[in-house]
């Protein structure tokens, strides 16, 4: 049958009468393009752009034919472009000829235009018969490859909303026997298999018209990563790879989606990362890793409103420390300070070690005033102290500065300068005390 939408046909070294002949058969619609010149003719052949169904060589041309048929080969290797060469017919060598170079079909000179015609579908359907058996062939080499190494797997038809398969892992998860609806299984996973926002991101990134827009936009997979606790709360990490690709029977979007457990490789992950942001001796936020915390952090207040609380502290006298007991116990005395700063404040604050004997302390929603204010206190307090290491005793104390942002800074470089600035209106207090910041 013909297509409805016509053929474009690309006609090189035919003459008029023939073209002409084929453009005016009744009732079929055409697009002939007639070349005599072999280069151009090339052109449209490799140009992406107007590529032809099926090109029609006139094969009088002698080397010229072969070049076209060269080029056909080499720019489509997996389903070529059909050709068709029109021969003298004289002998069935020449016919092979053409065939054994890739050619679709070979007909004789003089053949009626009906006949060319009907040849001419045969081809191209013969083409995209071809296109399409490659097309299946790949998609399931990948649902295999897909299968064998995922640790759950389904498979949805997500314009129809309906489920084609889904492995036992998989509705175990969902906590169902089964599930004939792709929305149902979806809902399903989010609410039994994830939690918090996790939970939303799974059912945004996995919708049947997000998934569908990604498709008509020229993205067939979509990945993401969630977390979520297993029995005994550890937690565990999962990597979801959705493959978007079209039923060719009937233009629907599939959705073949696998779950892999990629907990191991998260872990070091994260580790390698909590290594990047750690003070090493101290093991305490590193400046970097700070200054982003804080940054973070005042961001998301500006859209709530909160107020974030800023401590900056330095130890009283420390060179005077370090010149007298050597390096070995200044490093002691460093990380003594870093472990009482952490069980000072919760888990939910952050303690950082600037650089040297520099510290630095983020609480990022402020309940009272009065509560920071003791805190700076509960610092002071904690933090004199008596350090020994061998035959060597050293009194140690500090010194605090308190900021609060918005109010005296809404940045990391500001909030630091007003900070610091308390801080050494402290220490001209005479040290071991706290102040606050004041303009």
């Amino acid at each position: 049958m013909i297509d409805p939408c016509g053929y474009n046909i690309l006609l090189y070294g035919m003459n008029a009468g023939e073209s002409e002949a084929l453009a005016d058969l009744p009732g079929v619609k055409l697009h002939i393009n007639s070349e005599s010149d072999r280069d151009r003719a090339l052109d449209i052949i490799e140009g992406s752009a107007a590529r032809p169904d099926v090109v029609l060589i006139d094969s009088e041309h002698g080397s010229d034919c072969e070049d076209i048929a060269a080029a056909m080969n080499r720019r489509f290797p997996i389903a070529r472009l059909p050709f068709i060469v029109l021969t003298s017919g004289e002998t069935s060598e020449s016919d092979e000829m053409w065939l054994g170079r890739g050619a679709s079909d070979v007909i004789g000179i003089g053949t009626s235009p009906a006949l060319i015609l009907k040849r001419i579908e045969n081809a191209v359907e013969a083409a995209r018969g071809a296109v399409l058996r490659e097309k299946y062939h790949r998609e399931r080499l990948m649902r295999d490859s897909i299968i064998n190494d995922s640790i759950a797997f389904f498979e949805a038809d997500i314009t129809a909303d309906s489920m084609i398969t889904a492995d036992s892992e998989t509705l175990a998860w969902a906590e169902e026997r089964s599930i004939k609806t792709y929305g149902a299984l979806i809902s399903a996973l989010a609410q039994r298999n994830t939690t918090g926002e996790y939970s939303q991101m799974f059912l945004s990134r996995l919708r049947a018209d997000k998934l569908i827009s990604c498709y008509d936009g020229g993205k067939n997979t979509v990945s993401f990563e969630y977390s979520r606790r297993q029995t005994g709360g550890r937690g565990a990490w999962f990597s979801v790879t959705v493959h978007l690709i079209c039923d060719s029977d009937n233009g629907h979007i599939l959705a073949l989606c696998h779950t892999k457990d990629i907990s191991d490789q998260k872990q070091s992950e994260l580790a390698l990362r909590d290594m990047a942001e750690r003070d090493p001796l101290t093991e305490l936020y590193n400046r970097s890793a700070f200054e982003l915390i804080v940054e973070r952090t005042l961001s998301e207040n500006r859209i709530v409103g909160d107020t974030a609380a800023f401590y900056m502290l330095d130890i009283d006298n420390f060179k005077m420390i370090n010149d007298s007991f050597g390096h070995d116990f200044g490093d002691d005395v460093l990380i003594k300070v870093g472990k009482i700063l952490k069980s000072v404040f919760r888990s939910c604050d952050y303690v950082g070690r600037l650089g040297g004997d520099e510290y630095a302390v983020l609480i990022p929603k402020v309940v009272a005033r009065s509560v920071i204010l003791r805190r700076a206190d509960d610092i002071c307090r904690a933090l004199s102290i008596d350090i020994t290491k061998g035959g060597g005793v050293r009194r140690i104390s500090c010194s605090v500065g308190v900021a609060f942002a918005p109010e005296h800074g809404c940045d990391f470089r500001t909030l630091y300068k007003s900070a610091d600035t308390a801080l050494y209106d402290a220490k001209s207090l005479g040290k071991n005390c706290y102040s606050v910041y004041e303009e």
